[in-house]
């Protein structure tokens, strides 16, 4: 009886554990790139060039290096806050995430409101064992001498083909 129950036992625990492994990483690694998101939002991602070498794959922080470090007398590539696209004013911050998985991604959204809603999405891919951000994808904001609202309009994407030469 008690070989039995003691059977019973490990094939309950062999059953539960992979059940626990395989659901908990994922949820932290969704938790730590929204910390993540929170962090690089706090920090003054235009000036200080640690700032992308943190957290942003190689790649994307020297383009975004390149947009912060423009030639003497010229501003910066934007214009403006690349992330509240904005000169004048900080735009209201609405919410942040929930995360999601996708691929081999972690999509964190964004979302504030200056004169209408429009959401940035944080991409962090695994890079080196950390968690980084590979992109940064614009949603919902109006391009005033167009008129037109800028859809998954991706920020490295857009440095590459600007400053990439």
């Amino acid at each position: 009886m008690r070989n039995q129950i003691g059977a019973i036992v490990a094939i309950a625990f062999f059953l539960v554990l992979p059940l626990c492994a395989s659901a908990e990483p994922a949820k932290s690694s969704l938790q730590l790139c929204e910390e993540k998101t929170k962090a690089f939002l706090k920090t003054d991602y235009c000036m200080d060039p640690k700032i992308p070498k943190t957290f942003f794959t190689p790649e994307f922080a020297a383009l975004w290096l390149k947009a912060c470090n423009p030639p003497e007398g010229e501003a910066i590539y934007w214009g403006c806050d690349p992330i509240m696209e904005s000169q004048d004013t900080d735009p209201e911050l609405l919410s942040l995430g929930p995360s999601e998985a996708d691929g081999d991604s972690i999509l964190v959204p964004v979302v504030y409101k200056h004169q209408t809603p429009y959401t940035k999405t944080f991409v962090f891919v695994q890079s080196k064992g950390r968690w980084v951000i590979s992109d940064i994808i614009t949603n919902g904001i109006l391009n005033p001498s167009t008129g037109q609202i800028r859809s998954n309009e991706s920020e490295f994407q857009n440095l590459k083909t600007n400053l990439g030469r």
